[in-house]
């Protein structure tokens, strides 16, 4: 699959996020675990979701991923004994849109650092998936729409690339 990556402008929003270690091959099952605790603590907050669901990767090893599983709200939260407060990341970044199942999302993160490699852009922070599509179809799904972002420093060259 050939993936268009371009820069995109992303805002700060306030979020609750959960973060999480876990094994490798344990990933794609308590992802969707985290995000419904914390989906659950905005609803049992009284708050609102304002945006799709998020993932940011603080480390992805061989054996282990550290990550972050959030989602924005219509505003600040206070956060819990699991779930703490935060803010989206806001500046620039390297995007593309993977279309299929999250367990096949590995080349869009191999297009966006290839990317970012050409075009002599500096990663400024931690890569993050946003899943468009979360309403409208399962993860597992061949409709699944996840958006792969990079930060990268303001001074990057524009424009897009296969």
């Amino acid at each position: 699959m050939a993936y268009d990556v371009g820069i995109v402008d992303c805002v700060a929003q306030p979020a609750v996020v959960l973060r999480l270690k876990v094994r490798r091959q344990d990933f794609l099952a308590r992802f969707p675990a985290a995000l419904a605790e914390v989906t659950d603590y905005v609803r049992n907050e009284g708050g609102s979701l304002a945006g799709p669901p998020f993932c940011t990767y603080h480390e992805f090893g061989a054996f282990a991923i550290d990550f972050e599983a959030g989602v924005p709200v219509e505003r600040p939260l206070a956060g819990g004994e699991r779930v703490r407060a935060a803010v989206t990341y806001a500046g620039k970044a390297a995007a593309t849109t993977h279309v299929g199942p999250i367990a096949s999302v590995r080349p869009a993160h191999i297009a966006v650092n290839r990317w970012i490699e050409r075009h002599g852009a500096r990663r400024t922070g931690q890569p993050m998936e946003r899943y468009l599509a979360h309403e409208t179809a399962e993860p597992g799904s061949a409709d699944w729409r996840t958006q792969v972002l990079w930060p990268i420093a303001a001074e990057a060259g524009a424009g897009g690339s296969r």
